[in-house]
């Protein structure tokens, strides 16, 4: 899901990574697995794949590293939690993030549910959506 350019931010603001976790009679299920936040205020440090700039990396204050590239694809370094992708409009799109590699991962494996149950145990649940 996109996000349309802030002026406020310096056009920073980044989306909410939203999964589709499946469609049921009730509606459609999803995931968010990384909320909305703001890059504006944080400095960017160049990015180089070999020789050749890819972007730039944001450092959360959290410790998440988010690199920003104007590339339609690019694939995830191992130094970087998440990828956005800055479009000729300004907005920003997801084109990976670590949390998302570790649901596939789990669905792989058959832990999903694990997963749901870890997350209601600490206080968190899955974000379902089409019912209020």
């Amino acid at each position: 899901m996109p996000t349309t350019p802030d002026p406020a931010t310096n056009g920073l603001s980044i989306p909410q990574f939203l999964v589709q976790a499946g469609t049921h009679v009730l509606g459609t299920v999803r995931q968010i697995l990384r909320p909305a936040g703001t890059l504006a205020g944080l400095d960017a440090e160049e990015f180089f794949v070999g020789s050749r700039r890819t972007g730039e990396v944001f450092v959360l204050p959290n410790g998440e590293r988010l690199l920003i590239t104007d590339r339609a694809r690019l694939p995830q370094p191992a130094t970087i939690d998440g990828v956005l992708s800055r479009h000729v409009d300004g907005k920003l799109y997801w084109l990976s993030h670590h949390r998302f590699t570790e649901l596939k991962r789990h669905v792989a494996e058959g832990k999903l549910a694990e997963r749901r149950a870890g997350s209601r145990s600490a206080g968190r649940t899955p974000s379902a959506t089409g019912q209020k």
